[in-house]
């Protein structure tokens, strides 16, 4: 457990950025089904909340 920690407070930036990058990705495929209609964009579980 006390790896863990250390390796998160390590880390921590890193997996703040991954997450950012992570968010924009899918924020930018959302952008693109909506605007260009793309049907299977859509449908993705991540979309349909």
């Amino acid at each position: 457990m006390k790896k863990l920690k250390e390796c998160l407070n390590k880390y921590k930036n890193e997996i703040i950025l991954s997450f950012l990058v992570l968010y924009v990705i899918v924020l930018g495929f959302g952008m693109l089904g909506e605007i260009f209609n793309i049907k299977w964009i859509l449908n993705l579980p991540v979309f349909r909340i």
